[in-house]
């Protein structure tokens, strides 16, 4: 992909959908880890790159297996930061992995959700960002609506997802951190603003979430 430069101020609200089977245990325990730091992180980019007026909203959302009566997929409010660092933290420790299926999982009804976030719209191109985090496949869309916890109004594909995505405006980025396949490969490759990290590469060396997040931040992709 070509970056290119932006030269604005960087102003963002960030939502990370997090997979919470107990596959994820260990790459969940590193995540928190690095975002109860990821304020300081981003500052200091911002400030490096002559941008002293850094704010940032952070949200969560978790998904799991496509059980019925198993419903994994939970959202949280926003925290501002840093004056919400403790909420933020007490937060964080509270979530919890669990099962260990080898089932797909309904990471797709939680990237609707966090497109759907009730984003700040002071400005046309403040950043708005997604950052998806799982080890598995993705379910379909709709192969959980008859289950009774289903969420209302979900897309009929990724392509009707894309249609919202595009709508965020251009201050608008995502990560996605998963397997090399379907849907994965594809929203990576086709979508606008979007980049890829196959999730075998995932915490390679010393590299922490905040380095890719800054990367996502300060470029355009």
């Amino acid at each position: 992909m070509n970056i290119v430069k932006f030269g604005r101020g960087f102003n963002t609200d960030m939502v990370f959908c997090l997979d919470v089977n107990g596959s994820m245990a260990k790459i969940i325990d590193r995540v928190k880890i690095d975002l109860t730091g990821i304020f300081e992180k981003l500052k200091k980019e911002s400030e490096l790159r002559g941008k002293s007026d850094f704010g940032l909203r952070v949200k969560f959302i978790t998904f799991g297996a496509c059980l019925c009566g198993a419903n994994r997929l939970t959202e949280s409010e926003f925290f501002f930061l840093p004056e919400e660092r403790e909420k933020l933290t007490s937060f964080l420790n509270g979530i919890e992995v669990s099962g260990g299926t080898d089932l797909s999982e309904n990471a797709l009804e939680a990237l609707t959700l966090a497109v759907r976030s009730n984003w700040d719209n002071s400005y046309d191109n403040r950043r708005k960002t997604v950052v998806l985090i799982t080890d598995a496949p993705a379910c379909k869309f709709r192969d959980m609506k008859n289950c009774e916890s289903y969420p209302e109004n979900m897309p009929e594909d990724t392509e009707e997802l894309y249609s919202e995505w595009k709508t965020l405006g251009n201050g608008r980025r995502m990560l996605i951190i998963a397997p090399d396949e379907e849907p994965w490969t594809e929203i990576g490759r086709e979508w606008d603003r979007t980049y890829f990290i196959n999730f075998e590469n995932f915490y390679e060396g010393n590299e922490q979430l905040s380095d890719n997040l800054a990367s996502l931040l300060f470029n355009a992709y």
